[in-house]
Parts: C-alpha cells; sequence; structure tokens
C-alpha cells in the first residue's frame, strides 16, 4: 500500500481513478459501444503509474461507496485495499444479480452489463477484510477529517406523518396539544374555509351593531324624549335631594329610563351637584318631558304671570290701539311708537314697504297693518312682540292670499297693479278710509266705488273730500262731521291735497280691504246703479250717495235733518 493512502485526499483519488477504470473495463466489454465513445488504446501502451496504483486497491463496491460518502471510517477504508481478489469479484457479482432482480425489466440492459463486469478488475484484490454485517448501522466518518477525529452520532430522523408532517395531537402528546387551539369549537373554526370565516365574522360584526345601535338609540330616546308615553305623573323630590335620588325617583316612575344616564347628563351639563338645586315638594311631570324639561320643571320656580285678553275693533286708529295696550297693563306709549315706526320686522310687506318708500309726512309707518281681531298677551310681554303679533295675523288673514298665484299666473296683486294701478299700501289706505267712512258691508263696496270713480277721473274729481281723513289728525275726533274744519292744513286733508293721503288712516279689517279691491256701484231708491261721484251720511251711519254736485248739496240737507231728528230723539231712519 503506498504512504500517499495515509491521508483522505489521496485515498479519494484513488478511488476516483479505480471508478474510471471501471467504467473503461466495463466498456471494453462491448467493443462497440467503446469505438463509439472514444479510439481503442493500442495494444501493449504502457500502463499509467496511476493505474497500477489504482490495481493495488481491494474491495467491494460497496466499501467504495461508503468510503466516498464517508460511511466508513479510515482504518475499515484501509483494510478494503486487502482483500482477496476472488472475493471481491463474487461480492460484485452478487450485488448485480440482487440490483438486476429489484430493477424494473425495461431499464435498458443495465443490470446485465453489471453482471457481466468481468472478474479481472478484482484479480489483484487480497483476502483480507470483509464485508460489514447486513442491518448494521456503521459508524460514520467524514473522510475529509483525519483518523484523530471523533464522529458525533447523528439523531435518527423522523419519518412525516400527517398533513403537516407531525403526529396527530392524540399521539403527539401534551406538546403538540397545545400547539393548537383547545376545544372542539376551536378545532372546528381552524378548519372552515375562508368565506364562511368571512360570513361569520360579517354575522358577528352586525350583531353586535345592532346592539349598540339599538342601545344608543333607546338612550337618545330617553335622553330627548323622541317616542314617549303621553301621561302626567306625580312625584316628591324632597328636601336637598342630589342628582342621584332624582335620578331614582324619575326611574321609578317611569319618567326616565336609566338613571346612570341622568346623573351623567347634569354631571357634563354643569352648575354642580349642590343641595337646594331642586324644588322640593309634589311636581307634575309628563312622561314625554325631555331632560331639559324635566330639569326646568323640578329647578325653575314658576311665578305666575297674568294673562290679558284685548280686543282691536276694526277702525281702531294706531293711537287708540297703544292706548288700549297701556290701559291693560301692556307697555307704554313711547316703546309702543317706537317699535311702530323703527322696529325691522321680517315680514316681507314690511320689507317691501320700506324699500317701496312713503312720505315722511306719515303719521306711522305700520299704521293699516295692526290687523284687527282678539288676542291674549302676558302683562310681561314687550311691545315688539305685541306689534309683531298683529303683524303675523295681517299676513295670515289678507297677505298670502293677496300674492297667491292662482293657475293662469294671475293674482290679486296683479290685478290691482295692472287694472287700477294701485300698490298693496294703496289698497290698505283706500281700505282705512272706506271703514272709516262706512258702517255696512253695502256701505263699504259703493263708497269704494264713489273713490275708485274720483281716483279714475282725477281730472274731472282730483280731490277724494273725505271728512275722515280729517278727523285722523284732530287730537279730539268731531262727532257730527258739519264741524270739521275742511281748511286745515295737512297732508292729510283730502280736501287740499290731490289723491291719496300719505298713508293709512286706521286699521281695517279683511271685509273693508276686499271692498276696496272689489266695489260695487250704489243703488238709487228705485233699485238701479248709479255712477256716484258724491257720498254724505248723517250721524246714525245712513249714507246717500249722488252723481253731481247738485245731487249731493240736496243729500246734505237731508243728512243735516236726520241728524236734528237724531237729537230729538224722534228719528226713524
Amino acid at each position: 500500500m503506498s504512504d500517499d493512502r495515509s491521508t483522505p485526499e489521496s485515498r479519494a483519488d484513488e478511488l476516483f481513478k479505480i471508478l474510471d477504470e471501471f467504467r473503461d473495463d466495463a466498456a471494453g466489454a462491448n467493443p462497440g459501444e467503446g469505438e463509439a465513445e472514444a479510439p481503442a488504446e493500442a495494444e501493449g501502451a504502457p500502463v499509467p503509474p496511476a493505474v497500477e496504483e489504482e490495481k493495488s486497491f481491494t474491495g467491494s463496491s460497496d466499501e467504495i461507496l461508503e468510503i466516498i460518502s464517508g460511511r466508513k471510517p479510515p482504518d475499515e477504508a484501509d483494510d478494503a485495499f486487502a482483500k482477496a481478489p476472488d472475493e471481491a469479484a463474487e461480492e460484485a457479482a452478487e450485488e448485480a444479480a440482487e440490483e438486476t432482480a429489484e430493477a424494473p425489466a425495461d431499464n435498458g440492459g443495465g443490470a446485465e452489463e453489471l453482471a457481466e463486469m468481468p472478474a479481472a478488475l478484482f484479480g489483484h484484490l487480497t483476502d483480507e477484510g470483509s464485508e460489514a454485517p447486513q442491518g448494521e448501522e456503521t459508524e460514520q466518518k467524514d473522510p475529509h477529517f483525519t483518523d484523530s477525529f471523533t464522529p458525533v452520532e447523528l439523531p435518527e430522523e423522523a419519518e412525516p406523518e400527517g398533513r403537516f408532517g407531525a403526529e396527530d395531537p392524540e399521539e403527539d402528546g401534551d406538546g403538540e396539544e397545545e400547539a393548537r387551539p383547545k376545544g372542539g369549537f376551536g378545532r372546528a373554526l381552524q378548519r372552515l374555509s375562508l368565506i364562511p370565516k368571512a360570513v361569520i365574522y360579517i354575522v358577528v360584526v352586525a350583531l353586535i351593531s345592532a346592539y349598540l345601535s339599538y342601545y344608543a338609540i333607546s338612550i337618545g330616546n330617553d335622553v330627548f324624549a323622541l317616542v314617549c308615553e303621553d301621561a302626567v305623573v306625580e312625584i316628591k323630590i324632597p328636601e336637598n335631594a342630589t342628582d342621584a335620588d332624582v335620578a331614582e325617583i324619575l326611574k321609578e316612575n317611569g319618567i326616565i329610563e336609566y338613571a346612570w344616564v341622568y346623573k351623567l347628563y347634569m354631571r357634563y351639563r354643569g352648575g354642580g351637584d349642590e343641595e337646594g338645586k331642586y324644588i322640593p315638594g309634589t311636581h307634575r311631570l309628563n312622561r314625554n318631558y325631555n331632560y331639559s324639561q324635566i330639569i326646568t320643571a323640578l329647578t325653575v320656580a314658576h311665578t305666575k304671570r297674568d294673562v290679558v285678553r284685548i280686543a282691536i275693533p276694526e277702525g281702531f286708529t294706531v293711537d287708540q290701539i297703544i292706548d288700549l295696550l297701556v290701559k291693560n297693563g301692556l307697555g307704554t306709549r313711547e316703546n309702543y311708537v317706537e317699535a311702530v315706526n323703527n322696529y325691522p320686522y321680517k315680514h316681507e310687506f314690511v320689507q317691501q314697504l320700506t324699500e317701496m318708500g312713503y312720505p315722511e309726512t306719515r303719521k306711522y309707518r305700520l299704521e293699516g297693518y295692526l290687523f284687527p281681531d282678539t288676542y291674549e298677551f302676558y302683562t310681561s310681554t314687550s311691545e315688539v312682540y305685541v306689534i309683531n303679533a298683529f303683524l303675523n295675523n295681517f299676513n295670515e288673514k289678507f297677505w298670502k292670499d293677496y300674492n297667491k298665484i292662482d293657475g293662469d299666473g294671475g293674482s290679486y296683486r296683479k290685478m290691482m297693479e295692472d287694472e287700477y294701478g294701485m300698490s298693496f299700501d294703496d289698497i290698505i289706505t283706500l281700505a282705512s278710509m272706506i271703514q272709516a267712512e262706512g258702517k255696512t258691508a253695502e256701505d263699504f263696496e259703493a263708497i269704494s266705488y264713489v273713490f275708485h270713480n274720483r281716483l279714475k277721473h282725477s281730472g274731472t274729481f282730483p280731490r277724494l273730500e273725505s271728512d275722515a281723513t280729517i278727523q285722523y289728525v284732530l287730537e279730539k275726533r268731531e262727532q257730527d262731521a258739519a264741524n270739521i274744519d275742511i281748511s286745515l292744513d295737512t297732508p292729510y286733508n283730502t280736501y287740499l291735497y290731490d289723491g291719496l293721503p300719505p298713508g293709512a288712516i286706521c286699521n281695517p279689517g279683511i271685509e273693508t280691504i276686499m271692498s276696496a279691491m272689489f266695489p260695487s256701484a250704489p243703488l238709487n231708491a228705485y233699485g238701479y246703479e248709479i255712477d256716484a261721484y258724491f257720498f254724505v251720511a248723517n250721524n246714525a251711519g245712513k249714507v246717500y250717495y249722488a252723481t253731481s254736485a247738485a245731487g249731493h248739496a240736496n243729500n246734505k240737507a237731508q243728512a243735516a235733518r236726520d241728524n236734528e231728528a237724531i237729537e230729538a230723539g224722534n228719528y226713524e231712519g
């Protein structure tokens, strides 16, 4: 044996050379294949020294492979070189036979070639050495290490079992059991696919959301009393009651549902939980009260306020209305004058009147718009609020219908502007004159006819000549029209100034306003309509109409006789 075999590197090189020689000999057994692969070596060619060294090796093919793979220790590998040639040949033949028996029939003749290997390959092997017993574990040494290396025995590799390369949880013991979810539900959930898991997740989230939503709605209903029973309940609040005390009382009587919500509400509402905040005694609360109403009812002392019922007659002036309100304990005159003339109310007609403008000689801006009706006010009501109530009524009773558009696109307002050329303020001013002059519905329409006739024929009758317009500016109203000074210089004197006065002279009712919009000719003693331009009334309110100045003079004489009879008490009307 050469000294080169003392190292793992030299032994590995010699083994690879022996394998190459083995393949060359196998090729020599099939001359046809050898010729195809490479030219045959010349007979008698000298054998390379390396080959001579290789022929000195004695051992089986399994031993060769064990040495190459490192499974046979170096000392046993050295013994393989001492094996007898015959024994090595027999072992090679046996191995070839076993491989031939185990190989499939369609291996392409590889097993036959192995069986026909010449025994000459192993002729130079010695009888020394023997094959390791079958089934015995061979000690593993790395052939690349020296003989002094102590191999470490590797643990036997476990065969993977089951789906995840491990044994079933039942057989694997406690260690494997801890790696999996415990309980049947956890194992069932783990086996579910993605879609069922998503469905379960959605259902759980929906249920939780529904519960939270219901709870939130229930709390909101408790705080704001959105849907609650309409029932009055009497409760008794003790002295020095706290928020917690009141919350329990309210819950026990069915006024609230959540006492803790009430306490939380009071905490963040502010004011503290001081004693004496709640008014002790018996309180009547409705179950449909919200938290704010409940707190107000229990903490605010109510003082009884007197209610005043005021009836505003049709035809009352602003001055008369103010006197009536002040007489009944509602406000002061100065504040009413300010509220009528200057307060910026939000009503459309008030804003349009301001935009349209009106004469500076107008006595009261809102004269004619304080709608006559019956009202109720607390004695503590402000002057602005009282005037605003009158304007609200005017808006509802007249203004909405006056501006309402019909199916043909028309309206009362458009008709008045197109047919008479009169604004809504002109209509109210004319209606106030009719209200002050007439007494009955028939007279309202007939007097309206006379005024419209004069306005229509302003060239002939430029002045309306109404006694009522002069009466408006007088400090004391004259009972007998014959005593009125028609020469009084005032813009409201329609005997001196053309057309309508600067503004309304009273606050007319709805009937009079409609008469101003729809006049009707008066009838004579025979029941025929007359185209009247004049009228005069006695003190009893009877009105005489005439088409000419002469007829008007006769009517004035008749009215004077009527007044004498009224004074005498023998007027038969």
